[in-house]
């Protein structure tokens, strides 16, 4: 039987119950969930920049971002038509990722029987995360989902012009890409190159001399521009895990490029189709770009649109994880399972005693692992953890076995397996997974991963299959082969679908509810607080401000413009450390400067941008200056403008605005106090609280290990800082129980703050092992989220009194600094500047010394603290050659304690540093508040480097220097860089205004 065989065509294909049956149960799942939960800062990025194309604002001109045009006016129409609602987005993605699992279906069909064609769509929408408590990722707009769609359509597209020789098909395939990098730029581009190569493996270099002319130039031009994006460097970790597979394939094909794969595209429809597909794209790229390329002019659009230049995926680099043995053991397994296959056919074992032998090893493998394993967090978060490891090894894996099947399809044209149109798929499968892999980068975590696999999975079950019809022979065994992955894909959704049936059958009551007309979503009940202090909040900033006014919110609370409708005053409202880095962040103040801005919002710092209040010190500087606190809800302060009009008013609001919030005891009754540990447990398990007051008598009054495992993996779900003291206390008094210490110290990690560091001390010295190691990793996290709590616009203790108050802590902290372990001398230097430990000096300067940045930080804030001068600054400005996260903000509070020294070496530092150096003493001499430095700043106008003179151009503005009047005017009007100009022009204009 073919791998297709029994596949319905032509227009009765689309009527293929099974592949409705998929997208129905795709619809089904992704509108359970459409009006649960959000993520603060990624719901906001995109919903509100949405938003602001709703309100008339443009991309790259009005607001910037990475994402391409036609995202953000698609989703505008959406808001047009059906009104300013979160759920009016949702909806549209439930249409969206419902029809990728109908495509993902519809091309795997051409393959595979339809058992096994079902489990990539169906395994895709199962590892899509959702958060329990929190949101569900699928219901984020971004612009992915829409690339994914396209991509699938644009190939099956492709697929349709090689087997009927039309053209338009290739035209559609083109329009389709070219939607998809109106959406997302780098995967629309790579959809594009896919289908190129795609292209020119089901052709060959036949026919005449300029038809082979083509062919070569489509196949050289594709390759040489995937490497473009990459920047020509085809040699490093990153090109041999995401390149190699994809040039390989094109090695193979340059190899073979007289062969013509069977019943491929005809070498005479070879140029009509190439030129309708590239036709195709440019119609719908080129009148945008255009459009944008006359706007920006050519330098501004390099950098902003095409990132030429800019610098973003430093910001944003995450590295694929280093392989090891792991990955080396499974690509053995993959060997021995091709050979095994190869034996038993030779052997002719029956299928049924294979099958069972299978059954029976899986089953031992699964419960030998199960009880000897570590599994803290439990079996399924175990698993789940391990996929999430394993899966790039996996793609890699796959990926290398698509360059062998797509060579497969050239040299072996025999295969009876392999019907013509699955042929034609495994190409286009071959060379589209590992270009759609490629979107991956620089931000190669595992839901980008996620996002980036749909086609690797198919791909991978393509080779599950014939794997099986190896072992098994025939396709009726062979079928069964599918039913221990379907396991695992129902195993993967279960959590999920339990989500979605408390959401769907509870009544509304049981839920908590955001009651805000622009996002009316839905948590379990404990999350109630939650939503009320951010509902406290949107209504707080819409009675305290005008619609026409503007609200900054720090580091990423998009969310809360969008809520609301409030708009940022500047192009960027995000703040990623970095991205925008000192030059725009610099536009930024002009910006809220000029616009009067009368709040400015401020939350917890969030995963990946936990340091911003660190790199942000010039906004920080002028915040605390401009600002002061007015209200707080929950986890949101509001910061007023200084001398605005209508402060009586504004009282009046706050006083009408302000409520504590309700203790958890409260909120859902007296009755949570009297509870036991297992009705905690079960409690907290369904209602989801933000608090763990309730699982207090899990930590000291069960000897269940079970039990506490549970009530742990309960309160990693708060977001409570004292349950992460209380875990301490418990650690530290030894009431937990063995098999659950090291899912108690990461909980303890991710929670507590300092007041936890004086339990944990005295627990640490009796662990060892593990747990020490576990613990120390604890200890680090917690004390690098004390020492940014001294730099955030609304400065926050988070413990450190607890510290200061306990002396064994100092007698540790003595010790740490010296020891060899960075974790521990990280943790020491706090304490011992924390306590004012005198006698931890000379420790510190050393450690200030070492080119470790997070040492340096810490040790660097410990001796200003403890009133050193000497021998502090000068190793922080050498940081400063190639850091501009973490040392500024230490060289500004040292400088501010010690003025004299401060202009002295920075004004030396100036003359003699690099580039970096000089711009981050120029914005550090703005923030610093000092006029003095204009003997520095105004040589720095005719710096050599544009960058060093817009910070000089800026900081002597900021600093009202009036004798730089007639310098800056020159700037102004001479520079040879337009942006350089434009900041003389900004400084000018906060000359006429005076001093901030």
């Amino acid at each position: 039987m073919g791998n297709a065989a029994a596949e319905p065509h032509g227009w009765r294909e689309w009527l293929d119950w099974r592949a409705w049956l998929v997208a129905g149960l795709g619809a089904v799942y992704f509108a359970s969930f459409v009006p649960y939960g959000y993520n603060l800062g990624e719901d906001g990025d995109v919903v509100y920049l949405i938003y602001r194309t709703f309100s008339g604002h443009r991309p790259y001109l009005d607001f910037g971002s990475g994402y391409t045009p036609g995202f953000f006016y698609f989703n505008a129409l959406l808001l047009q038509l059906f009104g300013a609602n979160i759920l009016v987005l949702r909806w549209g993605l439930v249409v969206v990722n419902t029809l990728t699992l109908f495509g993902l279906y519809r091309l795997a069909r051409t393959l595979m029987p339809p058992l096994f064609a079902a489990l990539a769509p169906l395994a895709f929408a199962a590892l899509l995360p959702v958060f329990p408590g929190e949101f569900a990722t699928f219901n984020i707009p971004y612009p992915a989902w829409y690339v994914v769609l396209t991509w699938v359509a644009s190939t099956l597209a492709l697929m349709r012009c090689v087997r009927s020789g039309a053209a338009r098909w290739a035209l559609w395939a083109g329009v389709l890409a070219g939607i998809g990098c109106a959406f997302k730029p780098n995967t629309g581009a790579f959809n594009l190159a896919a289908l190129g190569l795609t292209l020119v493996w089901l052709s060959a270099a036949n026919g005449s001399r300029w038809q082979r002319l083509l062919w070569w130039t489509l196949l050289v031009g594709v390759t040489a521009a995937i490497a473009a994006v990459f920047g020509f460097r085809l040699v490093n970790r990153d090109a041999r895990l995401l390149l190699w597979p994809v040039f390989a394939l094109v090695v193979v094909r340059a190899m073979t490029a007289r062969r013509k794969i069977p019943q491929a595209l005809d070498s005479a429809a070879f140029p009509a189709a190439a030129l309708a597909l590239l036709g195709g794209f440019l119609a719908v790229t080129l009148p945008w770009m255009l459009y944008y390329l006359a706007q920006l002019g050519t330098a501004a659009f390099m950098r902003q649109v095409l990132f030429i230049g800019s610098g973003h995926e430093l910001f944003f680099y995450i590295p694929i994880r280093a392989l090891d043995f792991g990955d080396a053991a499974m690509l053995g397994a993959a060997g021995a399972a091709l050979v095994g296959g190869w034996a038993i056919r030779r052997s002719r074992i029956a299928p049924a005693r294979i099958s069972a032998a299978a059954l029976v090893i899986a089953l031992a493998a699964v419960a030998t692992v199960l009880a000897i394993a570590p599994m803290p967090e439990g079996p399924w978060l175990a698993f789940m953890q391990r996929w999430q490891h394993v899966s790039f090894g996996v793609a890699l894996l796959v990926h290398w076995a698509g360059v062998v099947v797509a060579a497969g399809t050239i040299t072996n044209t025999t295969d009876p397996t392999v019907d013509r149109r699955g042929r034609l798929g495994l190409v286009a499968l071959a060379i589209g997974a590992p270009l759609l892999y490629l979107s991956i980068y620089p931000r190669s975590d595992y839901f980008h991963w996620v996002l980036t696999a749909p086609l690797t999975l198919m791909l991978g079950s393509w080779c599950y299959w014939r794997l099986a019809r190896l072992w098994l022979g025939s396709t009726r065994w062979a079928m069964a082969a599918a039913l221990p992955v379907y396991t695992m894909i129902v195993a993967l959704a279960a959590p999920n679908v339990v989500v979605a049936w408390r959401l769907q059958t509870s009544n509304p009551s049981a839920l908590a509810q955001l009651d805000l007309a622009r996002a009316p979503i839905v948590l379990e009940r404990g999350r109630r607080e939650r939503l009320r202090t951010l509902q406290q909040t949107v209504e707080f900033i819409q009675h305290a401000t005008r619609p026409e006014d503007t609200l900054l919110g720090f580091p990423n609370l998009h969310f809360i413009n969008f809520l609301s409708g409030r708009h940022t005053p500047a192009r960027y409202g995000h703040f990623h450390p970095g991205w925008p880095d000192h030059i725009v962040e610099a536009q930024i103040i002009n910006a809220v400067q000029a616009r009067r801005t009368p709040l400015i919002a401020f939350g917890d710092v969030q995963l990946f941008i936990g340091h911003a209040p660190l790199y942000y010190f010039l906004l920080r500087t002028y915040v605390q200056q401009h600002y002061q606190p007015i209200a707080r809800f929950g986890r949101f302060d509001l910061l007023r403008r200084r001398g605005m009009d209508g402060e009586s008013d504004m009282a009046t609001v706050t006083e009408a605005m302000r409520g504590d919030a309700l203790p958890a005891e409260t909120m859902h009754g007296n009755a949570i106090q009297e509870m036991d540990c297992a009705a905690a447990v079960a409690w907290a398990e369904a209602e989801m609280p933000d608090s763990g007051t309730a699982l207090t008598p899990c930590w000291h009054e069960v000897n269940d290990g079970a039990l506490q495992g549970r009530a742990l993996v309960a309160a990693r779900a708060t977001r409570d800082a004292d349950t992460g003291r209380q875990l301490a206390e418990a650690l530290r008094d030894g009431t937990l129980a063995g098999r659950v210490a090291l899912l108690a110290i990461r909980t303890i990690g991710e929670l507590a703050d300092a007041t936890a560091l004086p339990p944990l001390i005295v627990a640490r010295e009796r662990l060892d092992g593990r747990p020490r190691d576990e613990l120390d990793t604890a200890l680090f996290n917690i004390t690098l989220r004390a020492v940014i709590g001294a730099y955030l616009f609304v400065p926050n203790d988070l413990g450190a009194t607890a510290v200061r108050d306990d002396p064994h802590a100092g007698t540790a902290a003595l010790a740490w600094i010296a020891s060899d372990n960075d974790r521990l001398r990280l943790v020491g230097a706090w304490i011992a500047g924390v306590r004012g430990e005198s006698a931890a000096a000379d420790d510190l300067r050393r450690l200030i010394a070492e080119d470790e940045l997070g040492l340096q930080l810490v040790a660097g804030d410990a001796l200003v603290r403890l009133g050193v001068r000497d021998g502090v600054v000068e190793p922080l400005l050498r940081g400063l050659t190639h850091d501009e996260m973490f040392l500024p903000s230490v060289v500004l509070a040292w400088s501010r304690a010690h003025p004299d020294a401060a202009r002295v070496r920075l004004a030396e530092t100036f003359r003699t540093g690099n580039d970096k150096q000089r711009e981050t003493i120029a914005f550090i001499a703005a923030a610093l508040g000092d006029a003095a430095y204009e003997v520095v700043l105004r040589p720095g106008l005719s710096d050599a480097a544009p960058r060093v003179r817009c910070a000089c151009a800026w900081s002597l503005g900021y600093l009202g220097v009036t004798g730089a009047r007639a310098d800056l005017a020159r700037v102004a009007a001479d520079d040879p860089s337009e942006q350089v100009r434009e900041f003389a022009r900004d400084a000018l204009t906060w000359l006429e205004q005076g001093r901030p």
